[in-house]
């Protein structure tokens, strides 16, 4: 139950950025709204500290940025159609925002499929560290 828990406060920097994304980002909103999503990961990670040593508490802030990296750019289509910010024709898997640096790379704008390969890995990657953590340090 506790580990449901866990993974349910992680996402919460996702949620919160989903929300504060429903009408559009602004570019100059970009810096600060990264900011706050560092510090709300950092925030639902350590509060579990009076539970597990600062490892495992970093590696849960990892993943929670992780689980960000991996959903956003996918689940902020369809919070953007159903808020009619964007068309109704937009793909899931082909949209790219407007405000995000990274999206405009060559690279990384030619191939969802290659985005989508480096969003798992990045995940799979935190997601090992994590357990590894778990399993190493487990509780205090």
């Amino acid at each position: 139950m506790i580990q449901f828990l866990i993974q349910l406060s992680l996402q919460l920097p996702l949620a919160w950025e989903l929300n504060d994304d429903r009408h559009g980002e602004k570019k100059s909103a970009k810096a600060l709204d990264v900011v706050k999503r560092v510090a709300l990961g950092l925030a639902v990670s350590f509060v579990w500290l009076p539970l597990y040593c600062w490892q495992v508490c970093a590696a849960m802030f990892l993943l929670s940025m992780a689980y960000h990296f991996l959903l956003f750019d996918y689940l902020i289509v369809l919070v953007l159609k159903h808020y009619k910010v964007i068309s109704s024709s937009a793909h899931w898997c082909t949209y790219l925002g407007v405000t995000s640096t990274t999206d405009q790379l060559g690279w990384w704008r030619e191939d969802p499929w290659f985005r989508l390969l480096v969003r798992l890995i990045v995940f799979i990657l935190c997601l090992s560290l994590y357990v590894i953590m778990l399993d190493l340090y487990g509780k205090i």
